[in-house]
């Protein structure tokens, strides 16, 4: 049975990045877009790969699930870089660190537990800068606007990493992801963000028909059948033009060939619908802020109106429902990210549109 070969290669759009960076037009860049759109696989499969057969060190680090202890997080994953690639000898104590490695699906995450370093342990400003003099060194920061969810209490780390990377912008290179544009301005585009005009912030380019069409010839590669790309094409937009779906889409089509490209696109919503991360966040949400995350995701944006807060007051069972309360509870969902604000429109929306979409189907 042929191996199927789900990634497909954007090598011109990473030799336009690593071109930024050895021009100097840039030391760092900042790429939005939703989850499940293929920015991580992009770092890893082909911004990686290219930079390191172009004489750079490549270093990744996920955000995405950060705690409150996000330097020291930051500092393991480097401690074990150093220890894998041996950028800096390592003495049997640093790998003496290691308790647990687990890969993730495809190769793509995983997991390093490592035990707490000792106090003569370097911190990674100082890791950074002994790497990085070494040779040069492209940091791949993923889902960096994470880190504000924590504000207060990673906002040290913050401060630091924004100085070491502004004193050895000659040798580290930086490309920022972020799936969240509420998280990215409050950590690059406000006037008080710690890495305020650091970099420069670009759209990630979606896929284009070549891309349903590398899915086409894989389908055809492992089942010796040919798929119609104008009808998957067509599902593609449905799904919100994300690659992790509609690869999914195919990849089910391959494992159960009884099944049309529209039956396998419903039944992939249908799980979509039940998405237990969503769920639980939305368990989380007191029953005023679901209220006005319904209204959001329903395009009404007059919920500070009269009409608007009698209908909350009916649903909640109260005499009334203030305004300054409906204030209280957006400013707790913008800081979460979980909302954003359009300042040209003075409107507030659902920051993830995948989100949003699991809520109108509630």
């Amino acid at each position: 049975m042929a191996k199927m070969n789900w990634h497909f290669p954007r090598t011109s759009l990473a030799k336009q990045v690593l071109g930024m960076f050895d021009s100097g037009l840039s030391t760092a860049l900042v790429f939005f877009a939703p989850r499940r759109m293929g920015k991580t696989e992009f770092l890893l499969e082909d911004i990686r790969p290219f930079a390191e057969t172009n004489n750079y060190q490549v270093f990744y680090h996920s955000f995405l699930d950060v705690s409150r202890s996000a330097e020291a997080e930051f500092t393991k994953s480097l401690q074990y870089y150093l220890q894998e690639n041996s950028v800096i000898a390592q003495s049997k104590k640093v790998a003496s660190n290691i308790k647990t490695i687990s890969a993730g699906a495809l190769g793509i995450q995983g997991s390093i537990e490592l035990h707490t370093p000792s106090p003569n342990t370097p911190d990674f400003r100082e890791i950074l800068a002994k790497i990085s003099k070494q040779k040069k060194l492209v940091l791949l920061m993923d889902e960096i606007q994470a880190l504000v969810k924590n504000n207060e209490a990673n906002l040290p780390f913050i401060t630091s990493l924004r100085t070491v990377l502004d004193t050895n912008k000659e040798n580290i290179k930086v490309i920022f992801t972020g799936s969240s544009r509420e998280g990215l301005k409050k950590m690059f585009s406000t006037k008080d963000a710690p890495f305020f005009h650091f970099g420069q912030n670009l759209s990630f380019p979606q896929f284009g028909p070549e891309f349903i069409e590398h899915l086409a010839k894989q389908y055809h590669a492992i089942t010796q059948k040919n798929i119609d790309e104008t009808t998957l094409w067509n599902a593609f937009e449905e799904l919100g033009k994300m690659p992790q779906l509609i690869r999914a889409l195919v990849e089910r089509m391959v494992l159960h060939p009884e099944l049309s490209i529209a039956q396998a696109k419903n039944e992939l919503l249908e799980e979509l619908v039940h998405d237990r991360s969503f769920e639980n966040s939305w368990d989380n949400f007191s029953n005023l802020e679901q209220l006005l995350l319904l209204e959001l995701s329903a395009k009404n944006h007059k919920i500070y109106s009269a009409e608007t807060r009698n209908k909350f007051s009916t649903k909640l069972g109260l005499e009334s429902i203030s305004v300054s309360s409906i204030q209280a509870a957006i400013r707790k969902l913008n800081k979460n990210c979980i909302i954003g604000h359009a300042q040209e429109h003075g409107e507030y929306f659902i920051d993830d549109p995948n989100f949003q979409d699991w809520i109108l189907q509630k």
